[in-house]
């Protein structure tokens, strides 16, 4: 009688083993296939922010003022920015990348830029461009931009996201509404452009 219930108790003794060793290795893969997962998304992540990077240091087409409230002396230069910004000559005012991302639009299999970048030119107004870049072997250079609607980049718009899907562009902001002062915009605005044979086109108004 004893050694049959020792011989149960060892028996069950042994399941139960069994059932903490495959659990506790059950435990480990799982670990493991979580520390591999979370590896790596941080290296992606941490690879998008490197290329995302070199949008704030890429080469853009900028048109300002030479001389401050001249309208005449309007210029257009291309010019590199500097972490983001680039600032003027002999002016107060400066243009900086508010939004940018990266998507391949043109089916290519590389990673176009895309960018929305404001304009401020010592006032209290902003005004907001769309632009695309393309990759050189020297950087992002700029491709195309697009200021229109005007009614949709004009002003101290608040961008709320710079997102593409399907090779369309979706810029999503907070724009003025009828009643909102020039410093508070409140109306939630969305607009949806393409990048098609090197021009940025409202999406909308293709047929």
């Amino acid at each position: 009688m004893n050694n049959e219930r020792s011989e149960k108790m060892s028996g069950a003794k042994k399941k139960t083993s069994r059932k903490v060793l495959c659990l506790v290795s059950l435990m480990l893969v799982a670990a493991a296939t979580f520390w591999l997962i979370s590896q790596n998304s941080h290296r992606a992540t941490q690879q998008t922010s490197d290329q995302l990077s070199l949008l704030d240091s890429a080469t853009y087409n900028i048109s300002y003022l030479e001389k401050s409230a001249d309208n005449s002396s309007e210029v257009t230069k291309v010019v590199n920015f500097a972490d983001g910004k680039y600032y003027f000559p002999d002016s107060r005012g400066y243009a900086y990348v508010e939004k940018a991302t990266l998507a391949d639009l043109n089916g290519d299999g590389i990673d176009e830029g895309i960018a929305l970048v404001a304009s401020n030119y010592g006032g209290t107004l902003e005004f907001s461009e769309l632009v695309v870049l393309s990759k050189q072997p020297n950087g992002y250079v700029e491709a195309a931009n697009i200021d229109n609607p005007k009614s949709f980049f004009e002003g101290n718009i608040m961008v709320q996201s710079l997102a593409v899907q399907n090779g369309i562009i979706t810029v999503d902001i907070f724009g003025h509404g009828p009643q909102d002062a020039d410093c508070c915009a409140t109306q939630p605005m969305e607009q949806k452009f393409i990048f098609e044979n090197d021009k940025i086109t409202e999406a909308n108004t293709i047929t």
